[in-house]
């Protein structure tokens, strides 16, 4: 009897559960897959900049409002969107939903470079609605429901900003700091589906993308300890790169070498001023400089040169010219590094590294103060004249009037007499 029971029991669950199966696959806000196909192929396509694809899952609404020329032009014209900054990055990781990792550390020169790496959520929120069958996007209801979020998340990074120094309610990571997974957004590529809702003829999707972030802190002896230098700049990397703080360390060399160079650079002004405007001697310019380093002396080499002595060497093209007639003062090297090493090092560029210092090329100092690495050989020429702005070649130079010839004086000649035919 018990076992009858227990068998007819069993029985009753699953036919009650067999006849639940309908309801529940029919239950209201349930979302269909082409709801989601839509609202995935309308953002990746616009992730990669494909503005056709998404003008054809346009409502017939949205459509009436615009041709496809000005759909593709309202994309094409929209302002450009900052770049987050390390430090921006940094708190957005921060406030991740999924706590950050911290991984390898590389020792360097008494400083740890510290690996930190994490995925920031970017969400984006579509409407749709259905139209003969099909599910478009209604752009203005998006647009509507997006523009409010960009309010709320501005007031909110406000919020969090001015209030940092009094006390306030615990915020949960979504809500804080905002603002700055909006600067994320342009990285997005792949959204998958968060949250999608249908009520009728309109569906609500929410569409997120886990996008990877991978930073470098730096961090020095503090005491006993250790303590991230909060004044060192925090070094974004690729996070499919290979080997995070190699790049971090070469980084931090190049930036070294391009303060040392534009410190150098003026050393240079301030020895122009005391001289006449005028560049020193190319085979003394260290030792005429010397009084104008400062605490600068030391940066005559490079950390990435593996070679004792001066890393740059002077162009010879500027011994002794005026630096106001430099034409050409933004693509003219004053100083580059070089393989001679010697304690006034100088020449036309004969001596340019071939294997260059640095990933992104050898460093160069302009005329006119501007470092930066450099891949290719610049030329050495000086061109003398009224300085030239950025972009602007020297104009020809004006043809010298052709030396006039003397005008040959025509004589006419006698006429001859004619001659009598003979009798």
């Amino acid at each position: 009897m018990r076992r009858r029971a227990f068998v007819a029991s069993v029985a009753s669950m699953l036919a009650l559960a067999w006849l639940c199966i309908p309801v529940l696959a029919a239950a209201p806000g349930a979302a269909p897959p082409e709801v989601a196909k839509t609202a995935l192929a309308f953002a990746g396509a616009l992730a990669k900049d494909d503005l056709t694809p998404p003008w054809q899952l346009l409502s017939s609404k949205t459509r009436s409002h615009m041709n496809a020329v000005q759909w593709e032009q309202a994309f094409r014209g929209r302002a450009p969107s900052r770049v987050p900054s390390g430090n921006d990055l940094l708190r957005a990781l921060a406030t991740a939903e999924q706590p950050p990792t911290i991984g390898d550390v590389l020792l360097q020169d008494g400083e740890a470079l510290i690996k930190v790496s994490g995925t920031v959520r970017i969400t984006q929120n579509l409407v749709l609605v259905k139209e003969g069958g099909a599910w478009l996007v209604d752009l203005a209801a998006s647009d509507e429901i997006n523009s409010r979020e960009a309010a709320r998340v501005f007031m909110d990074a406000v919020g969090s900003t001015s209030a940092a120094s009094t006390p306030r309610p615990v915020r949960t990571p979504e809500s804080s700091l905002p603002m700055l997974r909006a600067l994320l957004v342009p990285e997005a590529k792949s959204y998958y589906v968060l949250n999608a809702s249908v009520q009728g003829d309109r569906a609500d999707v929410t569409l997120a993308c886990d996008l990877p972030v991978s930073l470098v802190l730096r961090a020095v002896r503090s005491g006993p300890g250790w303590m991230v230098d909060v004044s060192r700049p925090i070094v974004n990397t690729n996070p499919m790169s290979p080997d995070p703080l190699r790049e971090a360390a070469e980084s931090n060399i190049q930036a070294t070498c391009q303060d040392q160079l534009r410190q150098l650079g003026r050393a240079f002004q301030m020895y122009a001023a005391a001289n006449d405007d005028k560049f020193p001697d190319a085979d003394r310019w260290v030792d005429q400089l010397r009084p104008y380093l400062g605490e600068a002396a030391t940066a005559l080499h490079c950390p990435a040169d593996k070679t004792p002595g001066v890393s740059y060497a002077m162009n010879r093209n500027l011994a002794g010219k005026t630096r106001s007639t430099v034409a050409n003062q933004q693509t003219t090297p004053l100083l580059f590094e070089s393989t001679l090493h010697t304690a006034n090092p100088a020449d036309t560029g004969e001596s340019w590294p071939s294997a260059a210092f640095h990933m992104a090329g050898n460093m160069v100092l302009f005329v006119d103060g501007n470092a930066r690495p450099v891949v290719q050989k610049p030329s050495f020429s000086v061109i003398e004249g009224p300085r030239l702005s950025a972009g602007q070649r020297p104009s020809a130079q004006p043809e010298r009037p052709k030396a006039q010839l003397p005008q040959r004086r025509i004589v006419p000649r006698a006429r001859q007499p004619q001659r009598q035919p003979a009798p």
